[in-house]
């Protein structure tokens, strides 16, 4: 999980030729298509690089590995690492106008826990005991075993408890939302404009499958200029920035 946001896709100042502002579109080359829309099922790490612009959890970390609250404005750990207590952010967005709602995040996280098919949709969260509703605006999650390094797990996505397909209607609360896929050829993203935090710079972003590519071909709206650049942990940064 740590990992992911040091991978995410880089974007640079990019700008036209001529006009020297930044652009309103982008277009990046992906080495392959997104296994899942779904955050919770996705397993490749190129799908996670690019759904951790659309996706956030209680916690999120930044491109040093660093957890910082997400959707999540505090949270607290009991001494003995057993309870988790978090307070809510006030005001934050789903991408379909929905307010996030503590429903939400014990739904998210049941669902993530939920053995009734087999294995969980993430394993740590056998660990679990119980997730509860305190109040509108806290969630306590109990586990069954005292563990103070439980936390980068709860960077799983929070999602509507209301969406029954996320896989066809990903909905997330992060800088960018979705707008369409075209299996093995794009996905597209479109800058959220109510983000509770930092707003995206590009307006739209394309993200176009080019199997087995070395190199990102970057077109820039309205400007003749093209940049070819390898996706580095060193040069990855979130979309946001």
């Amino acid at each position: 999980t740590l990992v992911c946001a040091a991978l995410t896709i880089a974007l640079g100042a990019c700008s036209g030729d001529k006009a020297g502002k930044e652009s309103s579109q982008i277009t990046i080359g992906i080495p392959q298509d997104v296994d899942s829309l779904d955050p919770h099922k996705a397993v490749a790490a190129g799908t996670k690089e690019v759904l951790f612009n659309v996706f956030e959890g209680l916690v999120k970390p930044d491109s040093e590995g660093n957890l910082n609250d997400a959707i999540a404005e505090s949270h607290t750990i009991s001494e003995d690492g057993k309870v988790y207590t978090f307070t809510l952010r006030d005001g934050v967005k789903f991408h379909d106008g929905t307010t996030v709602t503590a429903e939400d995040v014990k739904y998210s996280i049941d669902r993530c826990a939920d053995t009734s098919n087999g294995d969980p949709l993430v394993s740590a969260f056998l660990a679990i005991d119980s997730v509860n509703i305190i109040d509108e605006k806290t969630v306590e999650i109990v586990l069954k075993e005292g563990n103070t390094d439980f936390l980068p797990y709860l960077t799983a996505a929070i999602l509507p408890a209301a969406n029954e397909d996320p896989e066809s209607n990903p909905i997330g609360t992060g800088p960018y939302k979705y707008v369409s896929r075209s299996p093995q050829e794009n996905v597209i993203l479109e800058k959220f404009d109510e983000y509770w935090g930092t707003p995206a710079n590009i307006d739209t972003v394309k993200l176009q499958v080019i199997a087995n590519a070395d190199t990102i071909v970057t077109s820039l709206n309205g400007g003749s200029v093209d940049m070819f650049a390898r996706i580095s942990q060193a040069q990855a940064d979130q979309l946001s920035d």
